[in-house]
């Protein structure tokens, strides 16, 4: 019902707007804002680097004072790393046969979850893959149970779900569990997600990928994350896409984007990935993650520990995004760090010592709430 709408949204069509018309017409919510007209912004400040500092500038200045320099912490928590998908970046990818596989059982999950909850953190993603073993109901289960810990404590959780695409019928257990948001990286929007995601797996159905914010919505859920994997494909036509499917969304519900990722592609075990000919350089990822903010001003970015620090510190100018500091991608992690000493985990991350980092960020001028 929603694909060919939504699809039509990603086809390219001349524009006679300038820059300057183009940047109005992007802080304009209610503006007739076309995949054309973000393709050539783009392709504008690619060209010239005082267009780019332009638009940082001002978005910078805009969220510092809206937010003060306040960043959210966030915190994943990873149940599975059994995964009936093949994707060919990822180390819990099912050809993969050096990886441990293992859940996080559900006495696991709560001695986890309260040493995340004595960190002091309150919002948090649940991590899954394409795991069987975990239906909506058993996930259901979980989001009631941190709920229930949360509220133990006199802490209000927000829980978020990572997992795979799910039915209307699904979405609705979720959310009468008391899920607050779906996180789904669409990974890239090109023909080459068919070369990424091969062997007929549940994740290969682009289609039905690609309208899980209209069956999660439907649902009663009305916050959404998304993102694409920069390093799958031409990330200038990627990112006009992603910003059209939110565009998209914003139109049919009046729902703007709660998180967007940004995610660049990074080594995982048994593969290689630096010589991608699609990675996207230091500085126009940091200018694409402001381009985000510009035309979503409401959306919070979701900072991760796949970059190093220095790199994200240049993302938050001003604050009003999530930033992780804890990150471990694999399942019981924070109980046994020695769980990931042989390259277990789902991608390579950098380690952020916590004190240090928070401290750090006080010192740069920031407050981070948990």
């Amino acid at each position: 019902m929603y694909s060919n709408t939504l699809t039509s949204q990603f086809n390219f069509r001349t524009s006679d707007n300038t820059f300057d018309t183009l940047l109005e017409i992007a802080t304009n919510r209610y503006a007739d804002l076309c995949i054309n007209d973000i393709y050539i912004l783009l392709s504008e400040c690619i060209k010239d680097c005082a267009k780019k500092t332009k638009i940082i500038d001002m978005v910078s200045a805009q969220k510092l004072k809206k937010h003060h320099n306040t960043l959210q912490a966030i915190i994943p928590q990873y149940h599975t790393s059994k995964c009936v998908d093949d994707c060919a970046y990822c180390g819990f990818r099912k050809s993969n046969p050096n990886v441990l596989r293992t859940e996080l059982n559900d006495e696991d999950f709560e001695r986890e979850l309260k040493l995340i909850l004595d960190w002091g953190y309150s919002v948090i993603e649940f991590v899954y893959s394409t795991d069987t073993n975990f239906p909506a109901k058993r996930i259901a289960k979980r989001i009631t149970k941190a709920k229930q810990m949360g509220k133990s404590i006199g802490k209000e959780l927000e829980i978020g779900i990572n997992a795979p695409a799910l039915s209307l019928d699904d979405y609705k257990i979720l959310n009468d569990a008391g899920l607050d948001f779906v996180l789904l990286w669409m990974e890239t929007y090109s023909d080459n997600y068919k070369k990424w995601h091969q062997n007929n797996t549940p994740k290969s159905d682009f289609n039905y990928r690609i309208n899980t914010f209209d069956r999660s919505i439907q649902a009663g859920i009305k916050k959404y994350a998304f993102a694409i994997l920069f390093g799958l494909s031409d990330w200038v036509e990627d990112v006009s896409r992603l910003i059209a499917h939110g565009l998209y969304i914003r139109k049919t519900y009046d729902i703007e984007p709660y998180i967007i990722g940004n995610p660049r592609l990074k080594r995982a075990m048994g593969l290689s990935v630096e010589n991608s000919k699609y990675i996207i350089d230091d500085e126009n990822y940091i200018f694409v993650n402001y381009l985000f903010k510009l035309i979503f001003p409401e959306t919070k970015l979701f900072i991760n520990t796949r970059e190093e620090i220095d790199i994200n510190l240049e993302l938050i100018k001003g604050g009003g995004d999530f930033f992780t500091i804890d990150c471990g991608t694999f399942p019981g992690v924070y109980l046994n760090s020695e769980l990931v000493k042989d390259g277990q985990e789902q991608f390579h991350t950098s380690y952020y010592n916590r004190e240090k980092t928070i401290a750090l960020l006080q010192e740069k001028g920031y407050k981070v709430i948990f």
